[in-house]
Parts: structure tokens; C-alpha cells; sequence
């Protein structure tokens, strides 16, 4: 049976995207999240007829923070697990609401609803996931993804339809800064200068120390189509317990461990290569900020 239904599952071709904490947190046990996803989220996708995509899930290499967020806005339904409070899990349910897509909530009996979303419908379920209350919530669960999905968008059980404003709004243009023109230019014709000399053999290893957690060390791989910002939100992932997305420069840096060298290049990380940066076998180094990354005397430097 359960096989049939993941068959028709991948032939629709139809995806929920789970937004649900992936870490082991505290206060539950270790892998418990992954088995409220084994069985409960994904059973209920796969009856409602949708394949479950959880970041954390999927085969891409170069799956990366960009590409989450892309997951979170262009799937036409998303599963949100609220239990136990997550931090990420807050932050991608916000940018969902936000565009006003069409999100199940659901959250385990342990967990209290915040004060700002208890006005949003969501499911409860048994955290200990006693099979007989799972099999109860996997039924319900698959009912809500077929009603959300065939309800109007002016039925979304969303804040946005609370609050009576409009939805946001995606805008195309991406335009770099002077400053941000002007590195990248010294940085092309610096590798352009280089580039006769490097024959790596991809996929070659760096090495990350997390000062986050007491200089643990972690072997990150550098693709051949990797960017610098591919490789750092690879690195992100060893601290998202410790810092939320997009605070780079703000909240942390990073620094060549050997050289004392801080990366500081922000909005042109996705055009430039990793490769041009993360020579193979460098150790760097995840530093804590108290405040946000000055940058200014390092714009100073190119231009003059």
C-alpha cells in the first residue's frame, strides 16, 4: 500500500514543502523530528497525493539556502511543524505567510502556540506518536492538504487574510552597489591572472573550525560549479542553531585560520567561484561577531 501511494506520489509529480526543525533539540530525543517527518509528514503527503521536500531530504549537491527559500515560495502547499518553537522554523513560516501561500500548520501537544499565530488554524499531534493518535493524524492532515489546496486564495488560513493588507510582492531587478562593482572587477582580473596555474581536482576539501561550538572541525567539499556563496551557506548550516540566515558579516565572519585573512565579500558572492577563494586544504575558521563587520577600509583598498 505504502508503496502505491509514493508511486502516484512521484507520477503527479506534486510537491509540499515541510518547513519543521531538522536538529536534534532539547527536551526531545535525538532523531525524534525525523520520525514525526518518516511518519506522520510524510505518510500524509504521500495519501494527499503531493511528495514531501524537506531541505535536509534531497539529493542536490548544491542545495543551498537560496534554493530553501526559492522551495518556500514556489511550492503551491508547505507542511509547518511549529513544535518546540524553532527558531528557522519561524522565520521560513514568516516568509511563506508573507506572499500568502497556502501553509498547514500542525504542532505536537507539548508545545504552546505563540500568542502572535494563535489565530491560524493548526493540527495538533501526539508527540509521542503513539501509533494509533499518528494513524488519526495522518488522515487529518492529508484531508487539510486537499481543502487548503482547493480553497481560494482569499480562504488561505494566513495572517495576511487576518490582517486584511496585501500580500508581498517578488521584483526581478538585482542591481550591485559601486563599492560592490569594484571588487569584484579587482578580484576578475586577479583571477584572470591566475587562472593558468590551478588544476584542482574537484571535489577537494577545506576545513571549517566552529568557535561556535569550542573549534570543532568539519571537512566542507568545494564542487567545481560551486560560488563562494554555495560554500557558505554549506558552512551555515554547521551554525544555524546559533545564528539565523542572512546575518553573515553581522552575527559571524569568516577568517583564514593561517593568514588571520576576515572574508568580507558580500554581495558578489554568488558570481565569483569558490575555487578563487577556498584553496583546497585550508582551515577556516567560524568567528563570533559582537557587532557587525566594518567593512569600509577593505572598499577603500580597491579603490585606490
Amino acid at each position: 500500500m505504502k508503496e502505491n501511494i509514493e508511486l502516484e506520489s512521484l507520477k503527479e509529480k506534486k510537491k509540499c514543502f515541510v518547513i519543521m526543525p531538522i536538529s536534534d533539540i532539547e527536551g526531545y530525543e535525538n532523531g525524534h523530528f525525523s520520525r514525526v517527518y518518516e511518519h506522520l509528514i510524510k505518510p500524509a503527503c504521500l495519501q494527499a497525493g503531493f511528495e514531501p521536500n524537506r531541505a535536509d531530504k534531497t539529493d542536490k549537491a548544491n542545495f543551498i539556502i537560496v534554493d530553501i527559500l526559492q522551495q518556500i515560495l514556489d511550492c503551491e502547499i508547505a507542511i509547518c511543524d511549529l513544535s518546540a518553537r524553532n527558531a528557522n522554523v519561524f522565520y521560513e513560516l514568516g516568509i511563506r505567510q508573507a506572499f500568502n501561500k497556502k501553509t498547514i500548520l500542525i504542532v505536537d501537544n507539548d508545545t504552546q502556540m505563540p500568542f502572535d499565530i494563535s489565530g491560524i488554524r493548526a493540527i495538533p499531534y501526539d508527540k509521542n506518536l503513539r501509533i494509533d493518535n499518528v494513524e488519526k493524524c495522518i488522515s487529518k492532515i492529508s484531508a487539510c492538504i486537499k481543502e487548503t489546496l482547493a480553497a481560494k486564495t482569499e480562504d488561505v488560513n494566513s495572517l495576511i487574510q487576518l490582517l486584511g493588507i496585501k500580500p508581498a510582492r517578488i521584483t526581478n531587478s538585482i542591481e550591485l552597489s559601486q563599492d560592490s562593482s569594484i571588487i569584484l572587477k579587482a578580484i576578475t582580473d586577479l583571477s584572470n591572472k591566475l587562472s593558468y596555474n590551478k588544476t584542482y581536482n574537484y571535489p577537494y576539501s577545506i576545513i571549517v573550525e566552529n568557535l561556535f561550538k569550542g573549534s570543532i572541525q568539519k571537512n566542507i567539499e568545494i564542487y567545481d560549479f560551486y560560488s563562494i556563496q554555495e560554500t557558505l551557506n554549506d558552512i551555515y548550516f554547521l551554525i544555524e542553531d546559533f545564528v539565523p540566515p542572512f546575518t553573515y558579516l553581522q552575527s559571524w565572519i569568516l577568517r583564514e585560520k593561517i593568514s588571520k585573512t576576515n572574508l568580507v565579500i558580500y554581495e558578489i558572492t554568488k558570481l565569483i567561484k569558490a575555487s578563487e577563494i577556498f584553496k583546497p586544504n585550508t582551515i577556516w575558521q567560524i568567528v563570533p561577531l559582537d557587532k557587525s563587520y566594518n567593512i569600509e577600509d577593505s572598499i577603500r583598498m580597491f579603490k585606490h
